[in-house]
This record gives structure tokens, sequence and C-alpha cells, in this order.
């Protein structure tokens, strides 16, 4: 794996990681320094699906030194317990001696825990110097501290032959008659975790099978990859959730309607359905109900029951927008001010289905004279103005937004 100058400046830019998908570069294993900048304690670390991990130390990595085969190989690889301790020790320590105070880096090194050292996969973290840090995101406090650390750790995810091949039949699979083999295919993809958007991408442009490359891009414009990690990880710490299989049915037969494969969004729609119906069923007053509501209306959609998705839909917006008189979830996820509705996928399916069902026109008529008569009712308002983006009617929308979020007129401005 080469990390070429382009990589590493959107690595420190973002603050974040990045993905590299090229089996060339899995192949190689090495870290390279292409663009003269030195890299600090490169560090590569490998986890595996029988839960035990490995991780290697460099000290350093000189400008334009190229370092071959640093994935360390599996023996001597510990518990996974053992193997995040040790780490997170040692990655502390390599942080402190960057200059971050003991508190700070073990900090920082919490925050990983989960997704750096207990998810598998084959990861490089390293610590670029500060004068890089402050060429590229140049910072200036008034008045000036009388010092000024910064740490930038850079993390490369490498994408194995292996795990290419599994992704690309997966996606394959999504359209197999056999619902087992759909509900594996789609349990592989949701395992991608963060990474399903560039992994995707990667399939559509290696993958030799046009059904798969066309499925690829169909994926890429739907919720399911920006839902993903959201969906699969508590908000609160970082850890996967467990996720009651009747929900992932409901989501994979949206997704399978959503990327063209109809009958396949039927089958699963039915038996979702079907799980639901013996389920107790939703209300507004228990903050639960949104994963109830969430799954009904994607199992309807992906049945092809228009209708009873738009009604599912309306009825997730209503128990959305009474999310001040709610003490349960919206600390962790869901909307914690007005801001959260703009963008919320669940008002754009509604819309979309509204318009596609023919009801728009009375819904926007029954929402307006709401309105006139209580202009403070948030469900009406946000449903309003989803209707009117569903329509075009842009500037009529973004009136009703700016009362129902007095800051998106200023940040429209900016």
């Amino acid at each position: 794996m080469r990390a070429t100058a382009t990589i590493a400046r959107l690595l420190a830019a973002s603050a974040l990681s990045l993905t590299l998908a090229a089996p060339a570069q899995a192949a190689v294993n090495g870290l390279e320094s292409s663009d003269g900048t030195p890299i600090s304690n490169p560090s590569g670390t490998t986890i595996t699906g029988d839960r035990k991990g490995v991780y290697s130390y460099v000290p350093s990595l000189g400008c334009n030194e190229t370092l071959g085969h640093i994935v360390p190989s599996l023996d001597g690889a510990k518990p996974i317990e053992r193997f995040a301790a040790a780490l997170g020790d040692d990655l502390a320590a390599r942080l402190v001696e960057s200059g971050l105070y003991a508190k700070e880096a073990r900090a920082m090194v919490n925050t990983w825990r989960t997704s750096y050292f207990e998810t598998d996969g084959i990861r490089v973290l390293f610590v670029l110097p500060q004068s890089w840090t402050d060429r590229f995101i140049p910072m200036k406090i008034s008045p000036a501290p009388a010092e000024l650390v910064r740490v930038m750790v850079g993390r490369v995810e490498l994408l194995t032959p292996e795990r290419e091949r599994a992704v690309e039949t997966s996606i394959g699979n999504l359209a197999s008659p056999d619902a087992a083999v759909r509900e594996a295919a789609f349990a592989t993809l949701q395992a991608q975790g963060r990474y399903v958007e560039p992994i995707v991408r990667r399939t559509m442009e290696s993958s030799s099978d046009e059904r798969v490359r066309t499925l690829c891009r169909r994926l890429l414009l739907t919720d399911f990859i920006t839902e993903i990690r959201t969906s699969l990880n508590s908000a609160s710490n970082g850890q996967r959730l467990v996720q009651e299989p009747v929900y992932a049915r409901a989501q994979l037969a949206g997704l399978l309607r959503e990327v063209g494969l109809v009958e396949e969004g039927r089958k699963e729609g039915d038996l979702a359905l079907a799980a639901l119906a013996q389920m107790p069923q939703p209300t507004m007053k228990d903050h639960g109900s949104r994963n109830t509501f969430r799954a009904l209306a994607r199992a309807s959609e992906g049945a092809g029951r228009d209708e009873d998705a738009l009604r599912w839909y309306s009825d997730f917006v209503e128990f959305g927008s009474g999310f001040r008189g709610c003490s349960g979830c919206h600390s962790l996820a869901g909307p914690t001010d007005t801001s959260f509705f703009r963008d919320w996928w669940v008002g754009k399916r509604y819309a979309e289905l509204a318009w596609r069902t023919g009801t728009a026109p009375a819904l926007i008529t029954a929402n307006e004279r709401t309105l006139a008569a209580t202009p403070d009712s948030l469900f009406a308002q946000i449903r309003l103005a989803y209707l009117y983006e569903g329509h075009g009617e842009t500037t009529r929308a973004a009136r009703i937004w700016s009362q129902v979020d007095p800051r998106s007129e200023v940040r429209a401005a900016r």
C-alpha cells in the first residue's frame, strides 16, 4: 500500500479515516512517504473474525522512505481484549511522546477502541509532524497561547482481495431467489460499516459483471449508503448494536425495491410485514416505537404497498415531530432540535410516495388548513415543506424551513 501525497493530505485535512480499495496496494503491504513528509509511528494492525489481533510498530518513516511488508502475521495474535488494551496503551504512549498530555492521549485512544482496535480488518495508523499540520491546516489564536501542540493521527484502511470478492459476491446475491442468500448478502454489506460506500465504488470499477456494476450504481444512490453506520453502532459509545432480524429484513426489502429488484423486494417486504404483525404496534408515546415505524414503512414500500408505506412514513414524521415531549433516545439519536428535520430521509420518502400515489395535492391542502388554524404545528410545517420540496417548489419550502429553524437562513446566506 502506498500513501501518496494526496492521500496524506486528505487524511490530515479531515482528521478522519480513508479507505484505500486497490488489490495491488493491499498486496504490497508497505507504506511510503512520497512527498518528503516524515511520518511518525506507522503501526500496522490485523484483526480477524475469530476475535484476535496483532500489530507491529515502526518508530518513524523518513522522507521518501518505503517500508515493505508492515502488516504483521497472525502468529502470536492475542485475544481481542488483550490486544485492544495493549495497542491502546502503546498508542497513548506514542501520542504523549508527540506532545499530548496523558489524559488527552487516553481520551483520543478511548474513542477509537471499537472502530480501530475491535473491528475486523487491516489498517495503518500514523502520526504526522506538527509542521505538516500547521502548513495544511493553519490556525491562529488571539491572544496567542504560550504553546500550541497539535497531533494529527492518520488512518489508512486496507481492502484485501478476499474482502473485495466477498462484497462483489454479496452485491450479486441481492438478486438471488433464495431469501437466506439475500439476507446473508445484506449482512455482509452491513458489516462494511462506514466503508460501504468506497467499497461499493471500488466494486463498481473492478467487477467484470455488468449486473453487479449496475447494482453498485443503484446502491450508491440509496439511503442505505448514508444510513449504514448509524444504524449499526451506538451513538454514545460506538459499540455495535444488536439489531432485530425483522428490522434488517425491512431495510433489505426497501433497498431491493429501490435498486430495481422489485420481485425480491416484494418477497422480503411480505415476510417482514408478517413478522411485524406479530409484534406490538407502535405508539406516539413510546420512544422505542421509532424502530417499528421505520420497519413498517420500509417493509410496506419494499412490498409495493405504496399507500401503506405513505401512511407509516407520515406517522413516523409525526412521531419525530414530537421530540420535545420525549425523554427517551434523543440525546443519542434522532432530533435534538428542529434543524434535524430539513435533511431527514424519512421526510423525503414521505414526499416521494405522496407524489407517486397522487395524494400530495390533497395532503398539501390539508396541511395548509392545519397551519391556518394552528400556525405553530411542527408536524404540519415539516410535512408541508417536504411536499413542496418533493415537487420542486423550493422557495415555498425554504419559507417554511425558515420558520421551523430560523438558523437555516443564516446557514443559507453563508
